[in-house]
């Protein structure tokens, strides 16, 4: 079995199962503070928008643990592709807000904040406020860091969960 078979099967789609369970959680935790999202589930909707307010949700498995959340500008779906393409917040869409977090806390973000931040950060040679373009792990993905004080200082709202209500209960 080559690598991108590896690749797709062992990590790509148990990480993209997850982020829709995050997702999920995150629609119903925003619902019960009276805001409601409407997911899109089609493909072609999907690419266009994740839901009706116009709110990318991203997972961050290791905000936790590191204090940092990935802000993903390129992706590519196979570390054996040779090119990056734009994603999350630098991806044509009609999405305006970027949320990213965990079971415990969510921030929200204006996509004209981070993407303002993207210039400022490629523009500088050292970074900007501590913050600079890395790749992941996987090769699959290009961003950038922000510490905790920084995203409290450039997100718009934060969203503190009860993480002993992780559950979807139906």
């Amino acid at each position: 079995m080559g690598m991108s078979a590896n690749y797709h099967s062992d990590i790509y789609e148990p990480q993209l199962l997850e982020a829709c369970d995050y997702q999920d959680f995150v629609c119903v935790e925003l619902g019960k503070r009276g805001i409601i999202l409407q997911n899109m589930t089609g493909k072609k909707m999907q690419l266009n928008c994740e839901n009706l307010l116009g709110l990318e949700i991203k997972l961050d498995r290791k905000l936790e643990e590191t204090g940092n959340v990935y802000m993903e500008c390129f992706e590519k779906s196979n570390p054996q592709n040779q090119e990056y393409v734009s994603s999350g917040l630098l991806r044509k869409d009609d999405c305006w807000l970027y949320g990213i977090g965990n079971y415990s806390e969510f921030h929200l973000f204006s996509k004209r904040t981070l993407r303002f931040l993207y210039g400022y950060i490629v523009s500088s040679h050292a970074g900007f406020e501590g913050m600079r373009l890395i790749e992941n792990g996987t090769q699959t993905s290009k961003g950038f860091l922000m510490s905790k004080d920084r995203r409290n200082y450039y997100c718009e709202r934060v969203f503190l969960f009860d993480p002993a209500q992780t559950q979807l209960n139906f």
